[in-house]
């Protein structure tokens, strides 16, 4: 063997040794550590138990949490300075300002406004003094990679507003006292200066007015779940409170956001800084946003800043409304959505219509109109009255959280909440209401004239041009014994479509006609599109004509005994 090769082969048996002594070293100081924390905790318990007898203890998880908050605050020490949420027992010697934390597991919690991460294990032990927490045990801070024992937290009571973590080793680091308080405690301390809004209905108003007023796109925030605003003018400063936390999939840039029941933040134009209670998914690991800043450039871009640094930018168009004006156009798109979603196109009055919004990611709409619209559905005898601003969450089929719809029960309105589609056979449409009366009536009720004619032209017998419409107008006439001068006939007639197996007939018009009974002294309206069912001697569910001075403007006819007796649809 060369003098060389001997060198390589001498530096590789010298490495494999090497790298053999260093994984020893490795598992003798994780056994070390494992053995070390053993003995620990096994101190710790010790330690607890020989000061139960002249200790104060409470138990379970309420009232160890109404403890330990009252303990802070006696102490001047921040709330959120310990996991609050999972303490089982806590002891307090007052004669010594001992105090210990069981919790029922061990707990690693990430501090995002300061971008670290504490370990606390189950149980916590320090002796506690105004401002202060020393000979802390059980408490550990991720420094870089490694994991130190914190040995003191300490209050400054300077202008500086810090707070100090000493640690086991002699590291120190100082962070703001604010990134430690609880959101519930900044409300808190902000009400009195605040403007404060609450209920579903006011809350979804006033947000959709702040997040326009500062230039932030409506879809950026959950509008369907929050039961508190509050807004601090002269700071900036927000909050928002929902029943409950909220997870949320932003399909157009495939990401998930997660609103906390309580979010604050300091709000400007075009931004959203020091934010609360909004974690992004990256990866597998749930991060917290800080910073939300919609770009004015023309890149239109809005960008997410986490707490770890980590930044992100999609298009403002993600999370913007789609916004239509003009009647012509809102009728359309109403028409579409309501065609999208399963949802009858006759449950929204569309002539009146000056303003649709869309928030996609959220299925939010709102429709503005020129005025409010009360409105009477003939084949339910209901009034409902749409007020001039309506807004509703809408799903396949759905209609929910409902604004500014109200329907007549009897002598009282009473606002709707929800609007539920039956997919079964029975075909019906559910009516939910905020005091949680509920009713339903048949889809067809809702259904626009043209929908149903459409939904059944395959199997109807059609005729069109105006001759040959007045001649099959006067056989389907004679043929079912109706008398021939009971609909005009002279000129206006379009389309005739008849489905014998269900006996259902429509007429098309060029316009609507308004026709003077004279020997009867009764005017009839009737309009472009009409139907009806037909049989011998008889017409029913016939919609549109309108008679003048009737009780309701939809009408069943039969001719019966040489006469013909008109009567109410029956509901």
């Amino acid at each position: 063997m060369g003098r060389r090769q001997t060198t390589v082969a001498i530096n590789r048996l010298w490495s494999s040794q090497f790298l053999h002594q260093i994984k020893e070293l490795v598992h003798l100081s994780g056994e070390s550590e494992r053995k070390r924390n053993r003995e620990t905790e096994r101190m710790v318990s010790q330690v607890i138990d020989s000061m139960r007898e002249k200790a104060e203890i409470y138990v379970g998880e309420t009232e160890c949490q109404k403890r330990a908050i009252r303990l802070l605050e006696e102490f001047s020490i921040p709330r959120g300075l310990l996991p609050l949420d999972n303490i089982v027992e806590i002891g307090l010697v007052p004669s010594e300002g001992f105090i210990w934390l069981r919790q029922k597991k061990k707990k690693d919690h990430y501090f995002e406004q300061i971008g670290r991460s504490v370990s606390f294990a189950a149980e916590v032990t320090a002796f506690i003094e105004p401002r202060r927490m020393k000979k802390v045990t059980g408490v550990k801070a991720k420094e870089l990679l490694l994991w130190i024992g914190v040995s003191e937290m300490l209050v400054d009571d300077s202008n500086s507003g810090n707070i100090q973590f000493r640690t086991h080793t002699g590291i120190s680091r100082s962070f703001p006292v604010s990134a430690f308080k609880m959101v519930s405690q900044v409300m808190d301390s902000m009400r009195e200066k605040a403007e404060i809004y609450v209920g579903e209905t006011e809350c979804q108003k006033r947000a959709i007015q702040l997040l326009d007023e500062f230039n932030i796109p409506r879809g950026l925030l959950p509008l369907d779940n929050i039961v508190e605003i509050g807004l601090v003018p002269s700071e900036g400063f927000i909050w928002l409170r929902q029943k409950k936390k909220k997870d949320h999939y932003f399909e157009q840039i495939g990401r998930s956001v997660s609103f906390a029941a309580e979010v604050t933040a300091f709000i400007e134009p075009h931004r959203m800084r020091k934010v609360t209670g909004v974690k992004a998914k990256e990866m597998l690991l749930w991060i917290g946003v800080s910073e939300m800043l919609v770009d004015n450039s023309n890149s239109g871009n809005i960008q997410f800043k986490t707490h770890t640094g980590i930044s992100r930018s999609f298009p403002v168009s993600a999370f913007r409304a789609d916004i239509y004006v003009g009647e012509i156009e809102c009728q359309k798109k109403a028409n579409q959505l309501l065609d999208e979603f399963g949802i009858p196109r006759g449950l929204l009055p569309l002539d009146n219509i000056v303003e649709i919004g869309v928030v996609r990611s959220e299925g939010f709409i709102w429709l503005r109109q020129k005025k409010k619209k009360d409105h009477y559905f003939e084949q339910i005898s209901r009034s409902v009255s749409f007020a001039a601003e309506i807004t509703a969450f809408i799903e396949p089929q759905r209609m929910k959280k409902v604004t500014g719809v109200k329907a007549k029960e009897l002598l009282l309105w009473i606002g709707v909440s929800e609007m539920l589609v039956d997919n079964s056979i029975s075909g019906n449409v559910q009516f939910k209401t905020h005091t949680g009366i509920s009713r339903s009536f048949p889809v067809s009720a809702f259904k626009m004239v043209s929908q149903m004619i459409d939904s059944i032209r395959e199997k109807a017998e059609i005729y069109v041009e105006e001759t040959e419409c007045e001649k099959r107008a006067i056989l389907l006439l004679d043929e079912f014994n109706i008398p021939r001068g009971l609909l005009p006939l002279e000129n206006i007639v379009v389309e005739i479509g008849l489905v014998r197996s269900e006996g259902f007939i429509w007429r098309r018009q060029k316009k609507k006609k308004d026709h003077y009974f004279e020997q009867i002294g009764r005017s009839v309206s009737f309009a472009a599109e009409i139907t009806a069912y037909i049989e011998p001697r008889r017409m029913k569910k016939v919609n549109w004509c309108e008679g003048q001075g009737a009780p309701s403007l939809d009408w069943g006819l039969r001719y019966v005994g040489g006469a013909v007796k008109f009567r109410e649809h029956p509901v």
